[in-house]
């Protein structure tokens, strides 16, 4: 048998110029296992490969906002043979298919047959008709869907990239998924930005681990039997926090008792029932069975099943203040098993909190470090002004203190050579380096999109020791042409926003800190703020730069006016 390369995609088909534009291209990207995306940060239109790739973000519990949401596909929807249809170049581009299926030694236990039919009207090719049948079986196999909300920071992961999840809870170390989708959302922490995405895996794009698969039109359904019982749901709760929750723990039947089999279970539902007032405080002795309880979620597994004995875990954030019961149920897609026994009283009382501000607090949206940072300076400077230089033991009670401080610690609190010196709250030791504040009323429009125009560039300084020093910066816009536009994708004006803060070396001419915050769809009365840090050596001189995208088609022609402050000081 004779071999021979052929590519991989090729189009080979009639477009129907009737349709819009959008939905060709949808079918045009279809056929090339492929799909059509609007990348935000290059404001271009997209193809994404549905091909092989490395991971490009990394997900854990420090940058994930709030519960992850993890579904997958029942066992009766799991799809196990394919059905591709398309015109055959060989008859005249008549209609014809193939049909592929997993073999019986590939399928779950219990699994019952269900074909996904595809039509490829731009495909005449049976080899590239079957290798999209196969891409698109394979990966509806592995079609778990995660959900869960992230900060600013990722505002560059786009549809189509493979990222990596690590969470305890559900036991992923850098599990692989591919984003299927990104939205923003506003919340109390600010702006986040919602990520759903798919499972990914490496041999979804090879043939190599399929065996022989042969055509049949045979149809089959498996009974699904009896679902065992849950173990007593424990929970554990998260009070104060900035998304205060729950934590709900059971156990999957493990068949060891033979009048308690787990049978196939796709999914357990998660039941809650509010004690009222008139429970309270003999709620024990009221029988359960009378009470109603409501249906909160269904938990779907990581898989097609639970596995028999597997531990349960699922956390939910959104009840309210109240006393709380919990019941877990088995289901499946055919029937449903008892409900468990109840859990423990749940006094759930929620007090939701920001972090706190501390020395190593990052500064986003907010003000918090900055201002706790520049009013320590302010009052340090107040009392500096009530006491003396000098240590002598001799004069005010101030003057006391200072002298016992310098024999202590061996430096004087009043001398010149820390006259910048703050003491925080926790007792430690803070130097300013530099601090400023300015107004820049007519800053230019740039002349494209990606451009910066300068802002302000600040006096040379030099730090008072060497060190690692963090820097905050608030800039507040007062006026500009921004008027929310969100650019082409959305059919509007393309406004763009975007502040630069560094601080240059002026012996070496280079940048020794860089830090950018804005984008798209900025109003002129929105507001930025960034936080870093940066070594600082105390021979050397140094200039704070700040630079602006001010680019606004709904105004072209408007200046901005910015006032900005920053502090740099040491942690």
């Amino acid at each position: 048998m004779t071999t021979s390369d052929i590519p991989r995609y090729r189009i080979n088909g009639v477009i129907d110029t009737g349709k819009p534009v959008m939905n060709n291209l949808e079918n045009i990207a279809n056929s090339a296992g492929s799909w059509i995306t609007y990348d935000i940060t290059e404001g271009k239109w997209a193809v994404v490969i549905n091909k092989i790739e490395a991971s490009s973000h990394t997900f854990n519990d420090s940058n994930i906002i709030g519960a992850i949401k993890l579904s997958g596909t029942g066992l009766d929807s799991l799809y196990n043979s394919v059905e591709t249809q398309f015109p055959l170049r060989d008859i005249g581009d008549d209609n014809d298919f193939i049909r592929i299926e997993i073999p019986s030694v590939d399928r779950k236990p219990n699994e019952p047959d269900h074909t996904l039919t595809l039509n490829y009207p731009l495909v005449n090719n049976p080899i590239q008709a079957t290798l999209l049948g196969f891409l698109e079986l394979k990966q509806s196999r592995i079609d778990y869907i995660i959900e869960f909300s992230t900060d600013y920071s990722k505002n560059d992961v786009l549809a189509g990239d493979v990222i990596s999840v690590t969470n305890a809870t559900y036991g992923f170390t850098n599990k692989l998924f591919r984003v299927l989708q990104i939205s923003e959302q506003d919340s109390n922490n600010g702006l986040e930005y919602k990520i759903v995405a798919m499972e990914y895996s490496d041999t979804v794009y090879t043939t190599t681990d399929l065996v022989y698969y042969e055509r049949s039109n045979i149809d089959g359904v498996i009974t699904i039997g009896d679902i065992g019982k849950m173990a007593t749901p424990t929970v554990t709760k998260t009070l104060t926090d900035r998304k205060p929750s729950v934590l709900i723990e059971s156990t999957i039947p493990d068949n060891t008792d033979p009048s308690n089999q787990a049978g196939i279970i796709e999914g357990v539902e998660i039941w809650y029932y509010i004690i009222p007032a008139s429970e309270l405080p003999t709620w024990e002795t009221v029988d359960d069975e009378a009470r109603v309880y409501t249906l909160h979620s269904t938990v779907r597994p990581f898989g097609e099943t639970y596995a028999s004995g597997a531990a349960f875990a699922h956390s939910i954030s959104d009840f309210d203040e109240n006393n709380i019961l919990i019941k877990l149920r088995a289901v499946n897609a055919v029937t449903q098993g008892p409900y468990s026994i109840r859990s423990g009283l749940v006094e759930y009382v929620p007090k939701q909190t920001t972090d706190n501000i501390t020395n190593d607090t990052e500064v986003d949206a907010g003000s918090g470090n900055i201002l706790t940072s520049l009013g320590a300076s302010a009052l340090i400077s107040f009392l500096n002004s009530l006491m003396r230089d000098g240590n002598s033991g001799v004069g005010s009670m101030f003057e006391k203190i200072f002298d016992v401080f310098d024999t202590k610690e061996g430096f004087d609190l009043a001398s010149p050579s820390i006259k910048k010196l703050g003491i925080m709250p926790t007792g430690s030791p803070m130097i300013i380096a530099h601090t400023d504040s300015h107004t820049n009323t007519s800053v230019a429009q740039s002349a494209t999109s990606t451009s910066f125009v300068s802002v302000y560039t600040s006096a040379n300084f030099s730090p008072d020791v060497t060190g690692t020093y963090k820097i905050d910066t608030i800039i507040d816009q007062n006026t500009s042409g921004a008027q929310g536009g969100r650019g082409t994708f959305f059919s509007e004006d393309t406004d763009q926003i975007v502040f630069n803060v560094k601080i240059r070396d002026q012996t070496t001419g280079g940048s020794v800190y860089s830090e950018a915050t804005g984008g798209v769809g900025a109003f002129y009365w929105t507001d930025f703020a960034t936080s870093g840090l940066v070594t600082l050596v105390s021979t050397k001189n140094y200039k704070v730069e700040i630079t602006m995208i001010n680019y606004t088609e709904s105004i072209p022609s408007a200046t901005a006016s910015v006032t900005l402050g920053y502090n740099i000081y040491t942690i």
